[in-house]
């Protein structure tokens, strides 16, 4: 995305040819993690052949018949497929017999420290590849393996030594260039070196020499992850998998692809859970599934996880930084001292330990922490150049404030590591964008940097109303936070992102560190920068005086809370969905609300969390009073949890909360419970429906709810089998209900029309029933029929802007210019971000010089879109007409800073308002302006003629 001059350019990495996919050939694979070589008997080719596949149980029972004939290759097969599916002990037992066979002594004596290593033995392991080498000092695999475990355990200079040998005989012509197994162990310990170009295109070579040899592609899809290139990666566990789709490593890796790549918890999940299906105890699966569970706050389970990995590897230093981070997280410092110490006397060198807790740390918004940990690591490891990277990156969350040492340690990572895509990109975002494009300045309580085309006009906007906001959060939390506060506001998604995590993909709006601010800016039109920057802002207060350790959910319910006191229209609508969840039993509890948003299981469901977060902070605030909600968000910073936090400000327990909770969402939703609403997510899983529908014939409910299940892909089998429930039971309403959409899906409006009147005729009245009879009464011309329905649908639920978009469009049609206004207005209650019916609202109005209108809605579209120099001169107008000349004068400065394509008018008007607000001086200079824009233009005649 930026480039960067470098004597070492990131495209070997970055760049990936996709035709060593096609080498793939079936006839030709063999296993990369196999150990054998040479001629085999038949049972024990059948054997690596299953094994190749994942197919474990066949595997094993191939090997053992071959045993007879071909002992080592037999237990050495046996032993790689007990390691591979966590049966170590026997593993150990195969690589024993294996080893006393002269011709599979070194591969069995590797093998046998394999399994050490995996298993926390480490100073076996390396007396077994150091005797594996002994036997044959030409067995690489024996000696990366051996450089990796001197590494971690602190054997810097050995490993070193070690691994360096692979250079030095590449050097020399005794690395074969041909060979895939013999390229990857090369390229392994490039990599362990941190020679990262070397270690990526020796991997390269690797797999384009031999595609077969899956510990290529593993360790070049590892490589790549390390570096956030989540897409290059999927293509090496993508080409391992379409091997073996049983292989834990390689799930494993797919799994942090989908975290790396969208935080997609719910594949990665099931991606780390099929690992352990066909290895138990495969601590890297484990693993993930306990930082996912910290990710949450879910201590328990991420330590009972961790639990079970040390079981099995009581020296992963993986799990042990994970359980020292959640021993941090619980303010246990004594627990995290005693694990940070195991872990530095097991690897005295180990500075990945600070920046992994730390990386943690940052997920839970602990920002001065982790940069204290990374401060702690740069010190262990001054080269280590994820640390500094991390540090740099913490500093950069402080604002403006270190920038100058964050930019020095960042360049000195990218010195170390010049492929971390995330360093990359920031460095290139400050010297080529932010150095060349930004300016940054003071104001008030806030630092702001603001796009230098782009300052002038927003500065008229975003401190005045930022210092409103200030100034009422103050007032209201008793508190005032650290400053100054950075407000970045970014034209470019690209460089939002970049400046936010390293990356330019991200989906968000606005994000807040604390005390920095990073935005889209309000020239995007993405959304109402108003609302964003209010929802920011708020953040500020509650991370501030919780000391960053108020939840997840807390925080972004109550910034939401905010925003919807602040504005009514500043919502989210998705009520119904909420109601429609609390009616099939499956509404979040107060303890789940954090994992929503990480975990949601229903469709938009990171935006219902953020919805259902809102409402409980509604219902708190309501019920128990809005200092209540001050107070716990400092019983936050005291290190309280959910749990004692609620307890402390209601006196009441989580579950007698969810029960209140509940109570108050039934009467705010009064609405939804006398209407029919249709809710497919009700049924489950359609294979389950069709098979309760199968064996019940005769009923007409479970026919119904096959037919529900069948709507939205298959409408008209919903619709026959909607009639097979009706001939059995006529009042179904669900059926009927199918039917009528079915039909009205197929185009057949007389039928559809039929069936929803039968709905009404029966007492079943809705939303969705009377937006279905407004939309077939618009298509048919009724005026009348299509009023009565949509505005009955708008009663059913107010959160849908359907009803507003069809009543606009009639009214147009029907030049009802009064109705259409308010139609308008009404729409964008409902969609509060949509640029173009905000624009179109003040052009209605300026077009029927209904200027007070004008001057009503304009500040609301000006927060929404805010770039527009029509919207600033119609305001401008607007305020001239009703004689507020110092206010036109704001508004017509705007406009002309905005770029308006006819300048001239715009200048003869503002001097016009120069004059009435007794600044003659400007007054003349913008006639005089004016004329030589717009000859004749007749504002600035007349003030040149009044001045005189």
């Amino acid at each position: 995305m930026f480039r960067r001059d470098t004597q070492l350019p990131p495209s070997p990495l970055l760049a990936r040819s996709r035709a060593i996919l096609n080498h793939l050939r079936q006839s030709a694979l063999m296993c990369g993690f196999l150990l054998l070589c040479g001629v085999a008997h038949a049972d024990v080719k059948s054997g690596q052949e299953a094994l190749r596949k994942g197919q474990w149980k066949e595997a094993e029972t191939e090997f053992k018949s071959g045993m007879p004939l071909e002992k080592g290759p037999a237990h050495l097969g046996l032993g790689e497929l007990y390691l591979t599916t966590g049966r170590y002990p026997e593993a150990l037992q195969e690589a024993t017999a294996a080893s006393l066979i002269p011709a599979a002594k070194d591969r069995a004596l590797c093998l046998g420290g394999e399994i050490h290593r995996e298993t926390g033995k480490s100073a076996d392991a390396i007396k077994m590849f150091q005797a594996a080498l002994a036997a044959n000092p030409r067995n690489l695999r024996a000696r990366v393996y051996l450089g990796i475990a001197q590494k971690e355990t602190g054997q810097k200079e050995q490993a070193e030594k070690t691994l360096d040998q692979f250079f030095q005989e590449f050097n020399a012509g005794k690395i074969d260039a041909k060979k895939g197994d013999q390229l990857t162990y090369t390229g392994m310990a490039a990599r362990h070196l941190e020679a990262w170009q070397d270690a990526s295109s020796t991997l390269q070579d690797a797999v384009e020499k031999d595609p077969g040899f899956l510990l290529a592609n593993l360790e070049w899809g590892d490589l790549f992850l390390v570096k956030y290139r989540a897409d290059e990666a999927a293509k090496c566990f993508q080409a391992v998998l379409k091997v073996n789709k049983n292989l834990p490593r390689a799930l494993v890796g797919m799994a942090k692809v989908q975290l790396e790549a969208a935080y997609d918890v719910e594949k990665a999940t099931k991606l780390a859970d099929e690992a352990l299906k066909n290895n138990p105890k495969y601590v890297p699966a484990l693993n993930l599934k306990a930082h996912l569970a910290l990710d949450d706050e879910q201590f328990s389970g991420a330590e009972a996880l961790l639990k079970q990995a040390l079981a099995v590897n009581p020296a992963d230093l993986e799990s042990l930084t994970l359980l020292a981070a959640s021993r941090l997280l619980q303010d246990d410092k004594p627990g995290y001292e005693a694990l940070r110490a195991r872990v530095l006397k097991q690897n005295p060198r180990y500075a990945g330990f600070y920046f992994e807790v730390g990386e943690i740390l940052v997920r839970q918004h602990w920002y001065a922490e982790a940069a204290a940990l990374n401060r702690q690591a740069v010190a262990l490891d001054p080269k280590n150049a994820n640390a500094l990277a991390a540090l740099a990156t913490g500093l950069l969350r402080e604002g403006t404030a270190h920038e100058a040492e964050a930019l020095k340690l960042l360049d000195q990572a990218f010195q170390q590591d010049g492929f971390n895509v995330r360093t990359f990109n920031t460095l290139n975002l400050y010297e080529e964008v932010i150095g060349k494009e930004y300016e940054t300045f003071p104001s008030g309580p806030f630092v702001y940097r603001f796009n230098k085309k782009e300052r002038p006009l927003l500065n008229r906007y975003v401190p005045a109303r930022l210092q409103a906001a200030w100034e009422r959060y103050v007032k209201k939390y008793g508190f005032t936070p650290k400053t100054p506060v950075t407000v970045e506001l970014f034209t470019e998604r690209q460089h939002y992102g970049a400046r936010t995590t390293g990356l330019p993909e991200i989906g968000a709006q606005g994000t807040c560190f604390g005390s920095l601010v990073t935005a889209m800016s309000p020239s995007s039109a993405e959304a109402s920068w108003e609302l964003v920057l209010a929802h920011e802002l708020a953040h500020v207060f509650h991370l501030q005086l919780s000391k960053n350790r108020v939840s997840r959910w807390f925080t972004e319910g109550l910034a939401e809370y905010e925003t919807n006191v602040a504005q009514p229209y500043w919502k989210r609508e998705h009520s119904r969905e909420i109601y429609l969840s609390m009616k099939r039993g499956d509404l979040w509890k107060l303890s789940q609300l954090s994992a929503a948003f990480t975990k949601p299981d229903r469709p938009n469901g990171v935006v219902i969390a953020y919805h259902t977060s809102s409402l409980v902070i509604h219902f708190l605030a309501d019920t128990y009073g809005f200092p209540k909600i001050v107070q716990g968000l400092k019983l936050y910073g005291e290190g309280k949890r959910d749990a004692e936090v609620l307890t402390a400000i209601t006196g009441k327990s989580l579950d007698q909360l969810d029960g209140e909770f509940r109570a108050y969402l039934t009467k705010k939703y009064d609405h939804y419970a006398r209407g029919f609403l249709f809710d497919p997510q009700a049924y489950g899983e359609p294979s389950k429906v069709k098979s309760e529908a199968d064996s019940k014939p005769n009923d007409a409910a479970a026919q119904a709810a096959l037919a529900a299940v069948l709507l939205s892909k298959q409408p008209e089998a919903a619709a026959g089998q909607a009639k097979k429930a009706l001939a059995l039971d006529a009042k179904n309403v669900v059926a009927r209900y199918v039917l009528a959409s079915a039909m009205l899906q197929g185009r057949d409006a007389a039928g559809a029309k039929a069936e929803f009147e039968a709905l009404l005729t029966g007492g079943t009245d809705g939303y969705s029933i009377r937006l279905a009879l407004g939309q077939l009464a618009v298509a048919a011309g009724d005026v009348e029929g299509a009023t009565k329905h949509l505005q009955q649908a708008k009663q059913w639920d107010p959160d849908r802007s359907e009803p507003y978009v069809l009543l606009a469009q009639l009214w147009e049609k029907q030049g009802r210019r009064a109705d259409l206004l308010k139609e308008t207005e009404a729409f964008l209650d409902v969609e509060e971000h949509d640029h173009e019916a905000a624009r179109l609202l003040i052009d209605r109005y300026a077009a029927d010089k209904k200027w007070a209108d004008v001057a009503r809605v304009a500040p609301r579209v000006i927060g929404i879109t805010p770039m527009e120099p029509y919207v600033h001169q119609q305001y401008g107008i607007a305020l001239a007409e009703l004689n507020r000349p110092k206010e036109a004068v704001e508004e017509l400065e705007a406009a002309l800073l905005a770029g308006p394509r006819k300048p001239g008018p715009v200048r003869g008007l503002l001097a016009k308002q120069y004059l009435l607000s007794g600044d003659r001086a400007r007054a003349r200079d913008a006639a005089e302006q004016s004329l030589k824009e717009d000859p004749g233009n007749p504002d600035a005649a007349e003030v040149l003629g009044k001045l005189k």
